[in-house]
């Protein structure tokens, strides 16, 4: 199994990696972790050597090697760009072949946690439209336990 992680380097890409870290020892998943970058399209001068688009992604290699994925856990690290978070994101599930995807919700919409942002209101409804399934994480304010994680079937989700 599978589970395709989509990270940001933000409190909700950590929630999407404890998630789904918890998830992969209880259904013994391997992760895929992803970060979707946009394109620089910019037509002016830079002021700097070498391919912007090569210097987001070496950035985003960093980030994803600060993901804490416990040893325990297979996981790797996908850098991919599209105009579309959401979009790329589907794509990297195709290309992955996931069986799940697994996002932070916390924090993004204008009701602060008590929402979803803009980009995880479109991959939903893009990815629960193709029949997938897809977690979300609720944050948890520093200090909080997390409840145990009790084994079930993904396959409930589908």
């Amino acid at each position: 199994m599978k589970l395709v992680v989509g990270y940001l380097a933000t409190p909700g890409g950590a929630d999407a990696v404890a998630l789904a870290v918890r998830l992969a020892r209880t259904l013994g998943a391997e992760l895929e972790l992803c970060i979707v970058l946009q394109p620089d399209r910019a037509a002016t001068a830079r002021l700097s050597i070498g391919d912007f688009n090569d210097l987001l992604a070496e950035q985003a290699k960093e980030w994803l090697n600060e993901a804490a994925v416990p040893d325990d856990v297979v996981a790797r690290s996908h850098v991919s760009f599209a105009d579309s978070f959401a979009d790329g994101l589907l794509k990297e599930v195709a290309r992955l072949e996931g069986d799940a995807v697994v996002v932070g919700g916390s924090g993004g919409g204008l009701a602060g946690p008590l929402s979803l942002g803009s980009v995880v209101n479109e991959l939903l409804q893009a990815h629960l439209a193709r029949g997938g399934a897809v977690l979300l994480t609720s944050h948890l304010p520093p200090g909080d336990a997390a409840p145990p994680l009790a084994p079930f079937d993904l396959d409930a989700f589908a």
